[in-house]
């Protein structure tokens, strides 16, 4: 259940509701509301799926795209979502709709499990490398530019409230840590400068930053098994 927490926190997909937005003297956010809105996936027939928008009362409900696992961006405007292609690493491409509808645009091909930027100005993405290794990215959504901000055994990424930062969890495979090995949380600027660790126990997973700090899980010994504590 804290595990699940986490991830609820880290995947609200309504438009202009930010954690950095609830606490106004929080100057360090980015980020401002200017729409209520949320995109889901409608499953129309096994192995079609389409990306509707709505407002959070439920009404005003429309078909954008062809496509799946959609994330609205903070300001209301965009939906970046994924839509299916040839690639054997990992079968998707990544694409970008106005909320208000129109031609879907290609972001890049063959990665996923986007995050939107508090400002909505950039999206950190997952490139499949291996079946072992991957790179964390952001594009620029205006011009298409992508950096790496870090190769690795990589997951759970989140942006700082600024949008100048980003935390991961970078995982050691060879580890014995129940996170696919011994895991911990760094930090590191958009340009892949500038990296830190920020746990060095080898057990902590699904960062996410919120307005002051960041949450995260850690797997602790419970009753021969193990239970997740949320940091």
């Amino acid at each position: 259940m804290k595990r699940l927490l986490v991830s609820l926190a880290c995947g609200l997909l309504v438009g202009g509701c930010t954690l950095g937005d609830r606490d106004r003297g929080d100057e360090r956010s980015t980020a401002r509301p200017v729409a209520q809105l949320i995109a889901y996936t409608k499953y129309v027939a096994p192995g079609e799926s389409e990306v509707w928008v709505a407002r959070v009362d439920g009404r005003g409900r429309r078909r954008l795209v062809v496509g799946t696992t959609p994330k609205i961006s903070p300001d209301g405007r965009w939906v970046a979502f994924e839509r299916s292609s040839g690639s054997r690493i990992y079968p998707r491409d990544l694409m970008l709709v106005a909320t208000s509808g129109g031609r879907p645009r290609l972001l890049m091909r063959a990665v996923g499990q986007a995050m939107w930027s508090p400002d909505s100005k950039r999206l950190a993405v997952l490139q499949f490398l291996d079946d072992r290794r991957n790179a964390l990215l952001s594009i620029t959504i205006e011009t298409g530019e992508r950096t790496t901000v870090a190769r690795g055994s990589l997951s759970d990424w989140s942006f700082s409230p600024r949008g100048d930062e980003i935390a991961y969890v970078r995982a050691d495979p060879s580890g014995s840590g129940p996170f696919l090995g011994d895991s911990d949380i760094y930090i590191a600027e958009l340009d892949g400068g500038g990296e830190r660790r920020v746990t060095d126990d080898g057990d902590s997973a699904f960062a996410v930053w919120g307005p002051h700090e960041i949450a995260f899980a850690r797997l602790v010994p419970y009753r021969g098994w193990g239970a997740h504590e949320i940091w």
